[in-house]
């Protein structure tokens, strides 16, 4: 169908559509906003009022086209009555409808498209960002873990060292030492636990 259908000649007849059952029930849908929103406006004081040299303004809301009655707020009703996407309710109404004021819904929905597209776009941004920051608390962590070991490993060394010259002193005053008594009195030299001194004493 084409051309903007009116009865009133103001108000959009969704019987027009009904051979499309999905376009009648949007048609349904938007004509029922639309009258709301006219009963609304044709109770303000200002309503029936023309203002001196603009009786376009003062026209009475029952006059007025339906198409004049669409923005983005009644779009957006509509949407979640319908249970539609803002973006794909305001294309439907544009090009199903087909109301007279199509080129402002065209660009309304430009617009609604591109605001969706950024809003994805920094929402893989976010995402691209929290990946950075866990993969660098790992790479820390890590980083971390290497230091420990290294240090742990530098103590080890020194453990076995001071062990060897603990075990020769004994030796030469004619004692023994066991590798116990060795990691109790490495506690006193090392920053190190006696269960793990010991563990270091094992192989040697």
């Amino acid at each position: 169908m084409s051309g903007s259908y009116y009865t009133g000649p103001f108000s959009l007849d969704a019987e027009l559509f009904r051979e499309v059952p999905e376009t009648y029930a949007l048609a349904q849908v938007v004509s029922e906003a639309i009258e709301a929103r006219r009963a609304i406006e044709s109770r303000r004081p200002e309503a029936g009022h023309a203002k001196r040299g603009n009786l376009g303004r003062g026209r009475l809301a029952a006059h007025k086209p339906w198409h004049e009655f669409i923005d983005f707020d009644l779009l957006q009703g509509c949407a979640a009555r319908h249970g539609l996407p803002l973006a794909q309710t305001v294309e439907r109404v544009r090009t199903e409808l087909n109301p007279d004021n199509w080129e402002t819904l065209f660009w309304m929905h430009v617009c609604i498209k591109m605001a969706g597209e950024a809003v994805r776009d920094l929402a893989v941004l976010a995402g691209m960002v929290k990946d950075a920051g866990a993969q660098a608390v790992r790479a820390g962590a890590k980083k971390a873990a290497n230091a420990r070991n290294e240090e742990n490993q530098i103590m080890k060394a020194e453990a076995i060292e001071e062990f060897k010259r603990l075990r020769a002193s004994a030796q030469a005053a004619g004692e023994k030492l066991t590798k116990r008594e060795a990691a109790r009195q490495l506690t006193k030299f090392v920053p190190v636990e006696y269960d793990t001194a010991l563990k270091w004493l094992r192989n040697v």
